[in-house]
């Protein structure tokens, strides 16, 4: 009996405390067919009070796959890359344990589908992370398919647009059989879909001769939407956009957590310096495993870039990135050799969890160290998520300490979901900056640009 209680108070805090979720449990691959998508990830969180370490995972020798980290911190995920290589025509019916050692029984992954086709050419191996460096080869031809996913049928003029390291370096039209074929290197593309009447789709990839075919199907727009498209169209330079505006002027920060208007132009065609004080600007970019996704680390390098050809030699600047440690990727430093700047920023990658309390602190306190009297004295938070728990009371206080010193926070939002653009957007409001929400590839620059125009502006 004894021993029975023993091993009962050694249980009961790791059953409690130690919890993992995942953002999902099941996968349908559909039917596999040339083209496709057989990757898929998998995000575990830590919603315990202690780390949690991935002990072990059974998959069989159908899937590669790759774990993001091997722990959990709390309030953090890791990510689950899995790749799908079946070696028969057949019904996919898998279910497979991974197991942490918070937890005494396995997270169960469910996977799907019908295998239609076998490409006995395709690399088995799980696409990286990390490695988006362009890679020398010689050039092929890609075959790129969109279609209409309700009807299934072609779809004419579809825009195929590719982007590498947050610029555009190509784009083409289907033809009435809603393909086109390109010879393009082999690189990792950022690949947008877009037509006229359809939502978008967007895919991250590596383009190489085993990886050369892509099928893309588009919802068409709902009637509102449709008319959201055919307004009056903006002038050049900005995007339509249904997103929330910045946050009002500092000091009094109003902040939008709905959408609502467009963000007014301003009147100012150049960044002079009359009409702008000087700046002093700390990047500090999230670069955790979920920015690999969705496209994120080539909106935010498209934004950054379009600020760096805007900021004047007069104005400083400086960048940090942020997951596990905190990263000097440009020491403060005028914003005179810009393509050297450019550079590092087309050179940041994402890996490894969020951990921003140490990281904030960081960058106030560079920004503290280059303060300019009379001033836009700004630390700009970009990232997609919120921090752990556990950091967010010590975050709030520094940038309560900060903002009356004349440092302000701005955050610029990543393709947030709403409740963490609402908690991004209040940390914005107590910092006495902007909440800037950015969704889309071709709003990026304008977004950031027309943020930093709005706090420099001489009143």
């Amino acid at each position: 009996m004894k021993h029975l209680l023993l091993i009962l108070i050694v249980l009961i805090p790791t059953l409690g405390f130690a919890q993992i979720e995942v953002n999902k449990t099941e996968h349908d691959f559909g039917e596999i067919t040339r083209g496709t998508n057989r990757v898929v990830d998998f995000e575990f969180t830590n919603r315990g009070d202690e780390k949690a370490f991935l002990l072990r995972s059974a998959f069989p020798r159908e899937f590669a796959h790759l774990f993001s980290g091997r722990e959990i911190q709390p309030d953090s995920s890791m990510t689950l890359r899995v790749k799908y290589n079946p070696m028969r025509k057949e019904r996919v019916d898998y279910e497979i344990p991974v197991y942490f050692s918070s937890m005494p029984d396995p997270i169960n992954l469910e996977f799907t589908g019908e295998v239609l086709f076998i490409d006995p050419s395709d690399n088995p191996a799980c696409p990286s992370f990390n490695d988006r460096r362009p890679q020398t080869g010689s050039s092929f031809d890609v075959e790129f398919v969109v279609t209409d996913r309700t009807t299934g049928d072609p779809i004419e003029d579809a825009n195929v647009r590719l982007i590498e390291r947050g610029r555009q370096i190509n784009a083409f039209s289907t033809d009435r059989d809603g393909r086109v074929v390109e010879v393009i290197p082999i690189r990792y593309f950022y690949i947008l879909v877009e037509a006229e009447g359809f939502v978008a789709a967007d895919s991250s990839t590596y383009i190489n001769r085993r990886n050369n075919f892509f099928e893309f199907e588009l919802d068409p727009l709902q009637r509102e939407e449709i008319a959201m498209t055919t307004q009056e169209s903006r002038p050049a330079g900005q995007v339509e956009t249904e997103e929330p505006t910045l946050a009002e002027a500092r000091p009094e920060v109003v902040v939008a957590p709905a959408p609502t208007e467009e963000i007014p132009e301003t009147d100012d065609s150049e960044f002079s310096t009359d009409r702008f004080v000087h700046n002093n600007l700390v990047f500090l970019v999230d670069v955790s495993s979920s920015m690999n996704r969705s496209g994120r680390l080539d909106i935010m390098k498209a934004a950054m870039l379009e600020l760096v050809d805007m900021l004047r030699e007069v104005d400083r600047l400086t960048i940090l990135t942020y997951s596990a440690d905190t990263k000097m990727i440009l020491e403060p430093t005028f914003v005179t050799d810009k393509e050297q700047i450019r550079e590092m920023i087309r050179n940041i990658s994402a890996e490894g969890f969020t951990a921003g309390s140490k990281a904030v602190q960081t960058a106030y306190s560079l920004a503290a160290d280059n303060f300019v009297e009379d001033g836009n004295n700004q630390v700009l938070l970009v990232s997609d998520g919120v921090f752990r728990s556990s950091d967010t009371r010590r975050i709030q206080q520094s940038v309560e300490r900060y903002v009356e010193k004349d440092i302000y926070l701005s955050i610029v939002g990543l393709k947030c979901n709403p409740d963490h653009g609402e908690e991004l957007s209040t940390f914005a409001a107590t910092g006495g900056g902007l909440f800037v929400p950015i969704n889309h590839f071709d709003q990026a620059g304008y977004m950031l640009t027309e943020a930093i125009r709005r706090q420099s502006r001489v009143n």
